[in-house]
């Protein structure tokens, strides 16, 4: 943010074009209710978007064996987690 102004001046990037997929974004706890299972699931049926996730949690090898188990591994990537302060540009990258 501007100190004079109060107007936020970090620069955005411009968003990728939708090819070749739609990127997706999740960033949060890796644990039950999270709907993430739900969520590769319904990637597995929807080559057009690939998801990177951002967090950890007690469901991470379960993610990791359920991406394998679907053939998501090119599509799919468990990021770890990140600092919050370190998300802006992944944020601002992803389509949704």
């Amino acid at each position: 943010m501007s100190a004079t102004s109060g107007v936020d001046t970090m620069p955005r990037p411009e968003k990728p074009p939708f090819e070749p997929r739609v990127r997706l974004i999740h960033q949060g706890g890796l644990r039950g209710g999270s709907g993430l299972p739900q969520m590769l699931e319904a990637l597995a049926q929807a080559p057009e978007y690939q998801l990177s996730i951002y967090g950890f949690g007690p469901e991470e090898a379960r993610l990791r064996d359920q991406i394998i188990r679907l053939g998501l591994q090119d599509r799919v990537f468990l990021m770890g987690a990140v600092p919050f302060e370190e998300l802006w540009l992944p944020i601002a990258e992803a389509h949704i």
